[in-house]
């Protein structure tokens, strides 16, 4: 497994810290893999 380092802007940390809030995630990481699942769910049903 690689790991990938990404620089954030500010405003994207605070909609990022709303979102896990919502989601009610434990780490940024478990977060952008929701999205990241999300996000390749409905590029699928886009296509079905």
């Amino acid at each position: 497994m690689s790991h990938t380092t990404i620089s954030i802007k500010e405003e994207t940390k605070k909609e990022l810290k709303k979102l896990q809030e919502i989601y009610k995630t434990k780490s940024m990481d478990e977060l952008l893999k929701i999205l990241i699942i999300q996000a390749k769910k409905s590029h699928i049903d886009d296509f079905s």
